[in-house]
């Protein structure tokens, strides 16, 4: 209900395209991410005695999302939007990735409401029980499957459902290679990816989803615990793609499902 009313607002303010409109939402939801995983310069500014430019404190999500809407619009223009065209592509292949951004919003309410919104999907994610690692991969999916897979054809993609099938039949390891040169927006991949952690996983951190097969509780404790787990996954998923937005969504797609250094190509 939430992401509709996010996708909804979007619209409600000129936004035709589907995928500009997610390109905007990914960069808020980037935001927050950071600010509660892995080691990057915003989620270390929490830490006292820290040295680094005061900005980094005051874009740090928990602090952003809870300013006034005029000063929250400030800092977004001054600062996130800054930030985050710097940093966004810098672990990966995808940093010379050249979207046409176009900012739609042209207000402190309409911002203020969207990272409200945003706060609200994910206390809906919370009251499931997802942790930071599934609720982003999740809300997400949701997301890439209403602004992208929806563009009537416009791009191919595997249902989750039977990328996850797929899966369960080939049992992928943390020693496999895993290469798929058709990624797509990555259903493929990330759930190569939540194969292998629910596999290295003890199981009373194992459940099912909604197609039956085993999923993972807690995936972030899970990565954050298992460093070979962190780096065999991460050096071992390559995904190729001839669309440069498919390449942005799937390289996105994979750092919301805990792989903090996607490699996602152009071809």
């Amino acid at each position: 209900g939430k992401l509709q009313e996010l996708i909804a607002l979007f619209k409600a303010k000129g936004g035709t395209n589907d995928s500009k409109i997610l390109i905007q939402i990914t960069y808020l939801l980037y935001l927050r991410f950071i600010s509660n995983f892995g080691d990057n310069i915003i989620n270390n500014a929490k830490v006292p005695g820290y040295k680094i430019y005061s900005f980094y404190r005051k874009i740090r999500w928990d602090r952003f999302s809870k300013e006034t809407p005029d000063t929250q619009y400030n800092l977004y223009n001054d600062y996130v939007l800054m930030f985050i065209r710097q940093n966004i592509f810098k672990y990966n292949n995808i940093k010379e990735y050249r979207h046409a951004f176009e900012n739609l919003i042209n207000t402190p309410e309409m911002l203020a409401k969207a990272v409200k919104l945003i706060d609200e999907a994910y206390d809906s994610a919370k009251a499931c029980g997802w942790d930071n690692i599934k609720a982003n991969g999740e809300i997400y999916d949701y997301l890439l499957d209403e602004c992208v897979s929806s563009n009537k054809g416009a791009y191919e993609r595997t249902p989750r459902h039977i990328a996850n099938f797929m899966c369960a039949l080939t049992k992928p390891t943390v020693h496999d290679r895993i290469i798929d040169p058709t990624c797509g927006i990555g259903y493929i991949l990330t759930s190569a990816v939540n194969y292998i952690i629910k596999d290295g996983s003890i199981p009373e951190h194992i459940t099912q989803d909604d197609d039956g097969l085993d999923t993972i509780v807690d995936i972030q404790n899970a990565i954050e615990n298992n460093d070979y787990v962190r780096s065999a996954i991460g050096g071992l998923l390559n995904g190729y793609d001839s669309s440069e937005e498919n390449v942005f969504f799937c390289a996105i797609n994979m750092l919301f499902h805990g792989i903090e250094s996607p490699r996602i190509e152009k071809m």
